[in-house]
């Protein structure tokens, strides 16, 4: 009898149960999670990614009765695995999965504290929480340990809870997971305009341009993309870029700081938007002009800049 092969194959078929389910047996469903898959802790460590992707989609059920009972699986999920794993499952799963991006994004904008402030708050309600095992790859063969030193240093981050470590936590990768997911919330690519508002959200409640949640690197980055999206022409899309982008900015100031950190990430993003449009690579170290053929993935690209968004924003 192998246990991990057995398990394996009941949850490939559970954890595609719930979107297909009638509406009577979606609670035995999750009576079910409840009551055993949540109790083999080591299991659904193991096969998280799954379970977020059944459990994501389940949040835009309109029962009120299930939407609690969800919810209430999912904050014992987070006890279970730490918060850092679940949170960058999460992250994952807005990355990866078209489908799971409009309820991802929204549960992390309710979950995620706004600010370093209320981070610690959470912790001093035992808000934040740190798994006891670490999956560690042995003999090629995955395995869950306890491991003493990290658990150690995740204790000492949540008691310290600097910048840092509040990124740790919530932002687990920052640099490269969450703000590629973000990047294909913010995509003109997505289909469902939902995912681009819920995004923009998120970028206004919890990364202000001004603040210091971002790097300016990574502010560009999102601005660039957020651009983009001026060619979709929705309303309420545009509305809350501009205001991200300018929110901050006080209408009775005469003059602004041409040094303001804000005003270099947007200049700094339309010039490499102005870039792409025209086909124009900087080389040498002349930084001489140079036009160059494209290829077909970059052509595309330029395909959806037909309608500036540069001279929209203007």
């Amino acid at each position: 009898y192998d246990r991990k092969s057995s398990i394996a194959l009941f949850f490939s078929g559970l954890f595609n149960f719930y979107q297909f389910a009638a509406f009577e047996v979606k609670q035995n469903f999750l009576d079910l999670i409840k009551s055993y898959l949540l109790k083999m802790k080591k299991e659904l460590i193991l096969s998280l990614p799954g379970f977020m992707l059944c459990m994501l989609p389940a949040l835009e059920d309109q029962n009120g009765e299930i939407l609690k009972k969800v919810e209430g699986i999912l904050m014992e999920t987070e006890k279970i695995v730490g918060t850092s794993e679940f949170f960058g499952e999460i992250w994952k799963a807005m990355l990866r999965t078209p489908r799971a991006r409009l309820s991802a994004i929204k549960y992390l904008d309710r979950r995620i504290p706004k600010h370093l402030k209320q981070a610690c708050d959470f912790r001093d309600k035992n808000m934040i929480h740190i798994s006891d095992y670490t999956i560690q790859i042995i003999l090629s063969e995955v395995n869950l340990t306890k491991d003493p030193a990290k658990l150690e240093e995740e204790l000492k981050k949540r008691a310290n809870m600097e910048l840092s470590d509040f990124f740790y936590f919530y932002y687990p990768n920052k640099n490269k997971l969450v703000v590629n997911a973000i990047l294909q919330g913010l995509s003109i690519v997505e289909p469902q305009v939902y995912v681009n508002r819920g995004t923009l959200d998120f970028l206004i409640s919890h990364m202000p341009i001004n603040s210091d949640i971002n790097t300016i690197d990574e502010n560009i980055r999102l601005v660039e993309c957020a651009t983009l999206a001026y060619t979709k022409k929705d309303f309420a899309t545009l509305n809350k870029i501009s205001n991200w982008l300018f929110g901050h900015l006080d209408e009775d100031e005469e003059e602004i700081d041409n040094q303001d950190p804000t005003i270099i990430t947007i200049v700094e993003s339309q010039k490499n938007l102005f870039r792409k449009s025209m086909d124009v690579k900087l080389s040498g170290q002349s930084s001489q002009i140079k036009f160059e053929q494209s290829g077909a993935a970059q052509m595309n690209n330029i395909d959806k800049l037909i309608n500036n968004p540069i001279l929209i924003l203007l």
